[in-house]
């Protein structure tokens, strides 16, 4: 909660957090919990606990890597060619 009210957000750094390393890590081990949860496998982290993570907005999945890699794919031109190379598949 602290974090979010500071950074206006849930996703917090895995490694490049200093005020608080060990939230970094917190927040890897919730969402490898999630992936497990929603492969129907062990987790650690309850039902309530995913529920109050959920109400604050925790993020499950790190944008910061989605926009690391789309950042990537920007400046080199990839995304654009990627673009336009795709095929719609439209069955009507």
């Amino acid at each position: 909660k602290k974090y979010k009210a500071e950074y206006g957000h849930c996703s917090v750094p895995q490694k490049s957090y200093t005020p608080d390393p060990l939230l970094g890590q917190w927040v890897s081990t919730q969402r490898v919990n999630y992936k497990l949860r929603n492969q129907r496998k062990r987790s650690s982290t309850t039902d309530e606990q995913f529920s109050k993570l959920e109400a604050i907005g925790f993020e499950w999945v790190s944008t910061r890597r989605g926009r690391n890699k789309k950042n990537r794919l920007a400046a080199s031109g990839t995304d654009e060619k990627v673009r336009k190379n795709t095929v719609t598949h439209d069955k009507s």
